[in-house]
C-alpha cells in the first residue's frame, strides 16, 4: 500500500560498509524502490569481481503538517 506522505530509502553497501548507491522516494514515486536496489546491486556484482553487496531498506511515515485555523 502506498500513502503519499510514507517515504523510503534503500541503500546497495559493498563488503567493506560503504554506501555504493542510495535511492530515496517518497509517495508513489517509492513504488519498487527495493527491487531497483536490488537490480542495482545484480548489476554491480556483474561488473565487478565483488557479489558481496547488500540491500537495506528503511520506510517511514513522514507526520503531515496541519494549518492553523484561527
Amino acid at each position: 500500500m502506498i500513502f503519499p506522505n510514507q517515504s523510503t530509502c534503500c541503500m546497495v553497501i559493498d563488503h567493506f560498509g560503504e554506501i555504493i548507491y542510495d535511492f530515496q522516494e517518497c509517495g508513489g514515486s517509492n513504488m519498487n524502490l527495493e527491487e531497483s536496489a536490488k537490480a542495482a546491486a545484480y548489476d554491480l556484482s556483474r561488473e565487478s569481481d565483488l557479489c558481496q553487496y547488500t540491500v537495506t531498506c528503511e520506510s517511514w511515515t513522514q507526520e503531515v503538517e496541519q494549518e492553523e485555523q484561527f
